[in-house]
């Protein structure tokens, strides 16, 4: 986009009073006189009368295709941009691979319409969908599922400003540190430092890998340690089996955790 504004000798308008409104857009002042870019309803206002209808019915128009519509009112003009979303890498495989390292249900919370949330959720083999949510709006939504009483931790997963709050709720949430907004890069416990959505039951496998390992490793560096002192108070350990017994064991907790090493890629 930088480098067709370019080519068109077009330059970004330098905006004050630049507000974020979550969930429905941003607002500001340009040239004297108040501008808004987001949702019809949230443009709606400062539309003139004259073609506020108008302008309406071609979001309608757009929204019953099945896409997204952003408006942008300034003045005494209007413009309305159609959208269409698109899977991102690895969304269409994410349902299945989730649940295949255990993951219970696989929840879709978007502020779409849900004409849009549905025809995405039914390419991404999601059945369980809620459209046309406010930031707060998840946070809630989310409160009800963990409420539900599954068992297990609740993941978030989200790179918006209208996810952060759902991400500072969850159990675990995580980010998508590419095109990630820095509201959710700072709330979220976990960022991925890749986009593609394939990362994220990988991740979750890896994560518990190195749990069951660790855990092993706690066992077996315990039990050696205990054992050595059991005998080393009966009096029954010589100097030099109990230094190759604790360091020996030392050395076999670090081979076993770069068994970590041979974890397939994603």
């Amino acid at each position: 986009l930088v480098r067709l504004a370019e080519a068109h000798h077009v330059h970004p308008a330098e905006l004050a009073e630049l507000t974020n409104v979550p969930g429905r857009g941003v607002e500001g002042v340009y040239d004297g006189r108040p501008v808004r870019i987001g949702t019809f309803e949230f443009c709606a206002e400062i539309i003139p009368v004259c073609f506020r209808r108008h302008t309406e019915q071609i979001v309608e128009k757009i929204r019953e295709a099945g896409g997204s519509a952003v408006v942008i009112a300034h003045g005494e003009q209007a413009m309305v941009v159609a959208l269409s979303d698109t899977p991102r890498p690895g969304a269409a495989e994410l349902a299945d691979e989730l649940r295949t390292v255990g993951v219970s249900s696989v929840t879709m919370l978007t502020g779409d319409r849900r004409i849009i949330a549905e025809r995405l959720a039914a390419e991404l083999g999601i059945t369980d969908v809620a459209a046309e949510l406010l930031p707060e709006d998840k946070v809630e939504h989310i409160r009800r599922i963990r409420s539900a009483g599954e068992e297990g931790g609740l993941a978030v997963i989200g790179d918006g400003v209208n996810d952060a709050p759902a991400l500072a709720v969850a159990d675990v949430g995580l980010a998508m540190g590419g095109i990630g907004a820095d509201a959710a890069l700072e709330t979220a416990d976990v960022v991925l430092l890749h986009d593609d959505l394939d990362r994220v039951p990988w991740s979750i496998g890896l994560a518990r890998r190195a749990k069951s390992i660790m855990l092993a490793n706690l066992v077996f560096a315990i039990g050696v340690i205990v054992v050595l002192a059991a005998f080393t108070i009966a009096g029954h350990v010589p100097m030099s089996v109990g230094v190759l017994g604790h360091e020996g064991s030392t050395l076999l907790v670090v081979a076993n955790s770069l068994r970590l090493l041979a974890h397939p890629s994603p």
